[in-house]
């Protein structure tokens, strides 16, 4: 059988579009955690983002207006290190718009305790935490508006992983403060806004996955399962570029497969 999100055991949250029961344009209350940790996320009042059809591979996403949209899950115990693989779009690029941010907080604050990613103007993306003290930012356009992504995002004490569409920026274009250190504790998780004053999503997302990397690049079998999916290229270097994975990392790997992918795999510290 191919691979789905699921086969990872370490799988914290999945939560897909495709999903979603819902007509065309209607406000979304609920967005349910496929991985079956239960972790669903919710929006109220006027703050609900809204379910659109055919945006990405004739399949559905959820779209925030940029103004005060949000959604946010319970809380759970967090414990190891975070990835998060995303398919998303930025309808325009603006400072600190965030697709996702995971925080002890049940609301969410600038510098979360476990993981943030947003974007800048400059197309520029960043992936941090820890108070904004330990931080990845590229520091040339990576992201552009109006064009489906998948943009993976993982920090641990050991590595950094910043990349799009599976492919990573070169190390002179990144800009290093230092790793995270590896937080466990109650967390939420929040789509649409980092805590940040203007940092809210205008754009739209299809797909997120969040799970614990086991070390066997499991982010590389994520992103090759959601490229199939979307009909989204990936680099040229990807292992699973030309095809979608047809196991979970342990078989593939037991098999003879690749430990790493063709790629650097993150940027190990």
């Amino acid at each position: 059988m191919a691979f789905v999100p699921t086969d990872l055991a370490t799988v914290i949250a999945w939560y897909k579009a495709d999903q979603i029961t819902a007509s065309d344009a209607d406000p979304l209350a609920t967005w349910e955690d496929q991985s079956g940790n239960s972790h669903d996320l919710t929006a109220a009042g006027t703050a609900r983002p809204v379910y659109r059809t055919l945006q990405v591979n004739s399949l559905p996403a959820v779209d925030f207006d940029g103004t005060d949209d949000l959604m946010s899950s319970g809380s759970y115990t967090q414990s190891g290190d975070i990835c998060a693989v995303i398919v998303s779009r930025f309808d325009s690029l603006k400072n600190y718009q965030s697709p996702l941010s995971i925080d002890g907080n049940a609301a969410p604050v600038y510098q979360p305790d476990f993981l943030s990613v947003h974007g800048y103007s400059s197309g520029r993306f960043l992936v941090g935490n820890d108070g904004g003290t330990n931080s990845y930012q590229q520091r040339q356009p990576m992201v552009d508006a109006s064009t489906w992504m998948i943009l993976t995002a993982e920090k641990s004490a050991t590595r950094t992983i910043m990349r799009r569409d599976g492919e990573e920026p070169n190390q002179g274009d990144i800009a290093q403060v230092g790793y995270m250190t590896t937080q466990s504790g109650t967390a939420y998780i929040h789509l649409g806004y980092n805590g940040l004053g203007g940092g809210y999503l205008n754009g739209q997302i299809a797909e997120i996955v969040v799970f614990t990397d086991s070390g066997n690049n499991d982010e590389a079998w994520v992103e090759g399962y959601l490229a199939d999916k979307y009909a989204i290229s990936l680099g040229a270097g990807h292992v699973f570029r030309d095809a979608a994975p047809e196991s979970a990392p342990p078989n593939y790997n037991s098999a003879g497969g690749l430990l790493r992918v063709g790629m650097s795999g993150g940027m190990n510290g």
